[in-house]
Parts: structure tokens; C-alpha cells; sequence
């Protein structure tokens, strides 16, 4: 009987091990989840910037084009 006893209780012990282990990646996948999210959020961020630098530019030559039609129509 103390044989059986002994393998159950290093079995639940490997268990309890084992879902430790678990607890801590899954913790650490949640981390990395919130990290990828920070990225990503970033990397909208940065597209946003992009698109603005675009349309600006787009503006200005715009502007630019605008005021050569105007010095060629005074003239």
C-alpha cells in the first residue's frame, strides 16, 4: 500500500509542477500579447504620421502649383 501512496503523491506533485510551469507561460504569452499590441499600436501611430507628411505634402505642392497658375494668369 505505501508503494501506491508514495507514486500518487510524486504524480500530483509532478502535477503541481507542471501547472505552475503553465501559470508562468502563460503569463509570459500574455506579455508578449501586450507587447505585440504596444508594436502594432505603434505602428499605426507611425503609418498616421506618414499619411499627415503625405497629405502636407501633397498640400504644399498643391499650394505651389495654385500660386504659378495665378503669377501666369496676372501676366
Amino acid at each position: 500500500m505505501g508503494h501506491r501512496i508514495h507514486q500518487y503523491r510524486k504524480l500530483h506533485q509532478k502535477l503541481r509542477k507542471k501547472k505552475i510551469t503553465n501559470v508562468e507561460n502563460k503569463s509570459g504569452m500574455l506579455e508578449d500579447v501586450k507587447d505585440g499590441k504596444k508594436k502594432v499600436d505603434s505602428k499605426i501611430e507611425s503609418c498616421e504620421e506618414i499619411w499627415i507628411k503625405e497629405i502636407e505634402d501633397d498640400n504644399e505642392r498643391l499650394r505651389n502649383e495654385l500660386k504659378k497658375l495665378e503669377v501666369e494668369n496676372d501676366e
